[in-house]
């Protein structure tokens, strides 16, 4: 259940931060799914809102959305690139990579 692995994070409010690596960033994460040929890893975007206070649930109301994605564009949000020279200091990253993976612009 949703709602059990990530108490913490429905608690807190709309504002909170969100680390750029978190479900909650909108990067593609992999669910475990199991199907005829055994267990499958199966990306998905997660999606999170959170409503205001509704009466019947007793509390702010959850919405979480789950959106397909193919394995190759999970895996390319994480991917990055490097263009080393001889010595061993970094020139380039690849295009795309967040500045928030260093703390600058690459």
């Amino acid at each position: 259940p949703f709602a059990q692995m990530h108490r913490i994070h429905l608690a807190s409010t709309l504002h909170s931060h969100i680390p750029p690596w978190a479900c909650r960033a909108g990067l593609a994460m992999t669910l475990q799914g199991v199907g005829m040929d055994g267990p499958q890893h199966m990306p998905f975007r997660v999606k999170t809102m959170k409503r205001k206070d509704d009466p019947k649930a007793g509390g702010p109301l959850q919405v979480v959305s789950l959106e397909a994605a193919s394995m190759m564009q999970a895996l390319d949000e994480r991917r990055l690139t490097l263009l080393v020279d001889m010595s061993g200091c970094i020139s380039s990253a690849s295009e795309g990579t967040p500045s928030t993976l260093f703390g600058f612009s690459p």
